[in-house]
């Protein structure tokens, strides 16, 4: 069978040979590793923020420069050590002879998603970490620029306009909430509050690198191995222009943006790892106002480790998870979406296998490895080709992530058996109607569906179920008993030929277990005036 990620997995295009070599499911091992990269993201932190209060002749504190930093330096720690370890154990299988240095240069933090699906970067990196570092000096340099051509509205500007100027007392800022005009204009009269939507900017910059700089960056940084050796070498590149040579030009247009000056608090819905405009408000906001951020998937909680939530978490003044709370500055009250129950259940026809859509691994997200990214997608063909031999039910696809989808779409044709294809930009109505969803990865689609009582089981890996906290291993295995839950995909093939979907999905048992496990884990409140009361009550 073709590999699916043949374009983005560039090594594995070069060796027909299986890669049988791994530690993926090794919880012991992942762990160990994690921690390793939790501490070399803090040591370059500590010795960056220096730095870069030198260069630019400022005082700022680590958490300003942290805020500005750790959001793209971690996912390029996650992505270039998966890397490593994946090639040192698969060497002699593979042969990348990459003559050419390039310099890859970010414009901007949120650069770095353009980077890692880059293919010369990816062929790049693999050859160094092959060839032990050694390819002759740089040659070229290549701009990774991420642009969805967004930019802040006029009316949003003249809302700021009059908040600055005090024509209009707002004490609250919600950035990006995703509500429509009605539940913006609640928040604006009912809790004295400012609707703003903060999209991922561009702003023109000059493509001049001073050489001398970066060349010197990380001369101090003492590396404790040859991969933190790999790691300075490629930062004093890669670290954004826009906290180097185009500091000042990107505070300067911050600045011209105006954005609200003192909000007591900053309630912010998006995830600051994809929008460098939005860290540097938090950044530069910090220290006047209650930073107030929220839960960003299903990871979140249940995980022994998570770095966006330790990162989120040490940021923010007040965290608000989806009903789980392990500290003082949480505040349970689940997703801000509302989501609302089925009146009745409709006889299942269908079965939707909801799958994730990237192609390109990291080493510590749960299911978002190597190994388990290529299982998830092997799992649905396995499960999609039985399901068509049942012949009683219709089978969708439904991808998470729209990039790569006729790169999925067309791997799934020729291996696979599916009658549909969606994504997220398809109505979840029309795709979830007379269907059990089988989500093939821990997503916030399988929350959804369960506050909606709509049918719906969980395929999970292993290594995932053996990463869950210990306080919440009971609530999942009270899924597993109740058939919500399964670890293999032939368990879940025996379970759809034996059973009744509709009766085993109304029994009493299901959705007593489907409560137990909602219960100080997952809430939906619904009504969105008590969900802002509760929050903003916290900020007083």
């Amino acid at each position: 069978m073709d590999y699916l990620f043949i374009d983005h997995l560039n090594e594995l295009r070069l060796t027909k040979k299986k890669i049988i070599k791994d530690n993926l499911n090794d919880s012991k091992y992942l762990t160990k590793n994690y921690f390793y990269l939790k501490r070399l993201n803090e040591r370059l932190n500590s010795y960056t923020f220096k730095k870069l209060n030198q260069i630019h002749n400022v005082n700022f504190d680590k958490n300003y420069w942290s805020i500005l930093n750790t959001n793209w330096q971690w996912i390029f720690l996650e992505f270039v050590f998966e890397k490593w370890n994946f090639l040192k154990k698969n060497s002699h299988k593979i042969q990348i002879k990459e003559k050419k240095n390039f310099n890859f240069h970010l414009f901007k933090s949120d650069d770095v998603w353009q980077l890692i699906e880059n293919r010369k970067f990816n062929i790049y990196i693999s050859s160094k970490i092959i060839n032990k570092n050694k390819i002759q000096r740089k040659t070229k340099n290549i701009f990774c620029i991420r642009d969805d051509g967004k930019k802040i509205g006029i009316f949003e500007k003249l809302l700021i306009y009059f908040f600055n100027k005090k024509i209009i007392k707002f004490e609250n800022i919600f950035l990006n909430i995703p509500l429509n005009i009605f539940y913006k204009l609640l928040i604006a009269y009912k809790f004295n509050s400012l609707c703003l939507s903060l999209p991922n900017q561009n702003f023109n910059f000059k493509k001049k690198i001073n050489r001398k700089i970066r060349n010197n960056f990380y001369k101090d940084f003492s590396a404790q191995n040859n991969f933190e050796k790999l790691i300075i070498d490629e930062l004093q590149n890669i670290l954004p222009l826009s906290m180097l040579e185009n500091y000042y030009l990107y505070k300067k247009e911050y600045i011209n943006l105006n954005l609200p000056n003192e909000p007591k608090n900053i309630i912010c819905y998006s995830g600051i790892w994809a929008n460098n405009l939005l860290s540097l408000y938090l950044a530069e906001k910090k220290k006047i106002s209650n930073i107030i951020l929220f839960q960003h998937g299903a990871l979140y909680g249940s995980s022994k480790f998570n770095f966006h939530q330790f990162f989120e978490e040490m940021i923010s003044n007040i965290y608000v998870t989806w009903g789980w709370k392990e500290k003082k500055n949480h505040l349970p009250l689940g997703p801000i979406n509302s989501i609302k129950p089925k009146n009745k259940t409709e006889i299942i026809s269908k079965i939707l296998l909801v799958i994730p859509g990237e192609i390109f691994p990291r080493l510590i997200a749960s299911d978002f490895d190597r190994k388990s990214i290529t299982d998830i997608h092997y799992n649905a063909i396995y499960l999609s080709k039985f399901i068509k031999n049942l012949k009683k039910y219709q089978t969708v696809l439904r991808l998470k992530i729209v990039k790569n989808f006729n790169i999925i779409k067309k791997f799934y044709l020729k291996n696979g058996a599916i009658d549909k294809f969606s994504s997220i930009e398809t109505s979840k109505k029309r795709d979830t109607n007379n269907a059990l969803v089988v989500c093939l990865y821990e997503t916030t689609f399988f929350y959804e569906m369960i506050s909606e009582n709509t049918p719906v089981i969980l395929l999970l890996s292993k290594k995932r179920y053996n990463l869950i906290k210990a306080k919440y291993k009971k609530k999942y295995k009270l899924l597993l008993k109740n058939n919500l839950l399964f670890l293999e995909k032939e368990n879940l093939a025996k379970f759809l030929k034996k059973t009744d979907l509709n009766q085993w999905w109304l029994q009493k048992k299901t959705q007593k277990a489907l409560n137990k496990f909602k219960n100080n884990f997952f809430k939906n409140e619904n009504n969105k005036y008590i969900y802002f009361k509760k929050l903003l009550l916290k900020t007083n």
